[in-house]
């Protein structure tokens, strides 16, 4: 029968992460080229995979939409904006990049825009009457 491993006392868990630390400091200041080519490897490497995977957690957390109802509903608009129709979702980042434009009282999903229109949007704070008085200007 073998004896339970005896537990760490704080001081010497406390004692241990020092040690710990520096020996990670020590390798990192010997192994600096090693760690840098590595790091630049890694990120070149899941670059793409880390952009999606940001996209897809920030559309489901904040709208509650799963990539694949974000992707249908872009399928579903003709991948254009819901607003002038365009083609291209921003004017200088991945194409993927739709806004989702929702009701900020209800939460609901209105459609997916295009950087312009969710701009435009975002300046007439989404008042009617304040897009009936910009309609009215130019139509002078």
């Amino acid at each position: 029968m073998s004896t339970p491993p005896k537990k760490e006392t704080p001081t010497q868990r406390e004692a241990r992460r020092i040690r710990q630390r520096a020996y990670h400091k020590a390798w990192r200041e010997l192994n600096q080229v090693k760690l840098r080519e590595y790091n630049e490897a890694y990120w070149a490497k899941s670059k793409d995979q880390r952009k999606h995977s940001t996209r897809a957690y920030t559309i489901r957390t904040k709208f509650g939409l799963s990539m694949q109802e974000y992707d249908e509903l872009r399928e579903g608009q003709g991948c254009r904006c819901k607003i002038c129709g365009t083609d291209k979702a921003r004017v200088r980042h991945h194409d993927y990049a739709w806004y989702v434009d929702h009701d900020h009282v209800t939460g609901k999903v209105r459609g997916l825009l295009c950087h312009n229109c969710n701009i435009a949007m975002g300046l007439l704070k989404e008042n009617i009457e304040t897009l009936q008085s910009t309609i009215t200007y130019l139509g002078k």
